[in-house]
């Protein structure tokens, strides 16, 4: 006879075994013990959005903000697909048979100390992560009894539909510091933990494109701004959780935002805590899975600072605009000034890329012939025929524009100042110009990053030159 000591330790060790039937009940579980709350899977929509997903995208972007527990979401659907225990309520896709897995982070000891732990457990308790512990081939974990030992590869066995052992799934761990070589190989399905570099990802998305039944999950909270990580999963800019599309058409990739106001398990009162704790500048990465603007940010200053309801400018207002041209992006920007206030308002932008003069200037005489403007000096020699050859061409085609005022520093300042007292505003119909806006940003040797500058660049232009 067991005594009930002996029946408790065993039953809270098959507990601590078989952790994964915790998360996303049926129900919600109180555990008394813990004084702890097991939420099901409807008091988690942007989890159950991103499961759901699975069925119809294979490549999916979990933007989670601190906490939320984006990498607990992706290590149970990672769990589900290497076991084929998917539970009674699952909602995503279901795949048949054992799967290979790569499962990669920043460094060895991120995957070491996260996902390795969040899957199989500490050291001295492996099996009771996520994976069920009668579900590990502990034959494949030999040596890796030490805290600082990185398990490369361990066999997860896997059953079918009807409960039937039928093989063994795999699951590799890799870093992105091994570079991008080590990501070169056999197909594979892949989960990224946190931001993968630009080379690393198109490796990893090379290895799906053998086998439609390959799958690729990002889980990442996006401190590293506007990265190209970012550019290439969204060409057309941050957006809102839904499918991601290329120039107009879909893709097979989706994003879901999970906001700290999105789970149960955050509290107002850790939510009011966060707030307060938080840099200004990596707040909204941090709480709500916004791209963070990172200290290199050029206009640190809340957009709703400087943004504003449109409205219909008043016939007496100046108004003007500003052009950055070249072959690759034109883009123009159009003020008006309230003659009381002296505020300053972007009420339209345009960007056209690859296009000759004619079509960037009917562009701008559609918005107002008779509207004056200033346009990039450079493009004196930026044209096929040199000097003012550009500048003139555009003049010949109905444009009023002269020479803009191109300072760099003190147009950003003028800029600055003026988003921080209110006397430049941009309408909020300029979601692209609001985005370069927000996303202009200096490297970390103080130098103005070249990339989606062109509005930037013909923003600042009409700040320093219209309004003469």
């Amino acid at each position: 006879m067991f005594d009930l000591e002996t029946i408790n330790k065993e039953l809270e060790l098959r507990s601590k075994r078989n952790q994964i039937q915790k998360w996303f009940p049926e129900k919600d579980i109180f555990d008394s013990k813990t004084n702890k709350t097991w939420y099901c899977l409807d008091k988690y929509p942007k989890a159950k959005e991103f499961f759901e997903a699975g069925n119809r995208y294979r490549i999916r972007l979990l933007d989670g903000a601190n906490q939320t527990g984006k990498t607990s979401d992706a290590g149970f659907e990672v769990v589900a697909h290497a076991t084929g225990l998917y539970p009674p309520n699952w909602v995503g896709k279901i795949k048949k048979g054992p799967s290979k897995w790569w499962i990669a982070g920043e460094t060895n000891r991120d995957v070491r100390e996260i996902m390795q732990e969040r899957l199989i457990g500490p050291v001295d308790e492996r099996g009771t992560g996520l994976i069920p512990y009668h579900c590990l081939d502990l034959q494949s974990m030999t040596k890796t009894d030490k805290a600082d030992t990185f398990i490369t590869t361990i066999r997860v066995k896997h059953y079918d539909l009807n409960g039937e052992f039928d093989g063994y799934s795999q699951l590799t761990f890799k870093s992105y510091e091994a570079g991008r070589t080590s990501f070169q190989g056999l197909p594979r399905n892949i989960w990224l933990d946190e931001e993968p570099p630009l080379e690393i990802l198109s490796e990893c998305m090379a290895r799906l494109t053998s086998d439609e039944d390959l799958d690729m999950i990002v889980t990442f909270t996006p401190l590293k701004g506007w990265s190209p990580m970012l550019g290439n999963f969204l060409p057309g800019g941050w957006q809102d959780s839904g499918p991601i599309y290329l120039n107009g058409q879909p893709t097979n990739k989706y994003l879901v935002i999970q906001t700290v106001y999105d789970v149960p398990h955050i509290t107002p009162k850790t939510i009011a805590e966060m707030d307060q704790n938080y840099h200004p500048h990596v707040k909204d990465a941090r709480l709500k899975g916004i791209p963070s603007l990172g200290s290199g940010a050029i206009y640190p200053i809340p957009k709703s600072q400087w943004t504003c309801t449109d409205f219909e400018i008043p016939a007496h207002w100046k108004k003007f605009f500003a052009m950055d041209v070249g072959w690759n992006f034109t883009a123009v920007c159009w003020f008006a000034i309230n003659p009381d206030s002296r505020t300053i308002y972007c009420y339209d932008s345009y960007q056209g890329s690859q296009t000759e003069p004619i079509g960037h200037a009917e562009a701008v005489r559609l918005r107002g012939l008779w509207i004056n403007g200033v346009i990039d000096s450079a493009a004196n020699g930026r044209g096929q025929d040199g000097g003012e050859a550009l500048i003139n061409q555009y003049r010949s085609l109905g444009l009023n524009v002269t020479n803009a005022n191109k300072s760099v520093e003190a147009g950003i300042y003028a800029v600055w100042s003026g988003f921080k007292v209110g006397q430049i505003k941009v309408f909020a119909s300029q979601t692209q110009l609001i985005h370069d806006l927000e996303n202009y940003q200096r490297d970390e040797k103080g130098k103005i990053i070249k990339r989606a500058d062109h509005l930037p660049d013909a923003f600042r232009y009409g700040i320093m030159s219209g309004q003469k």
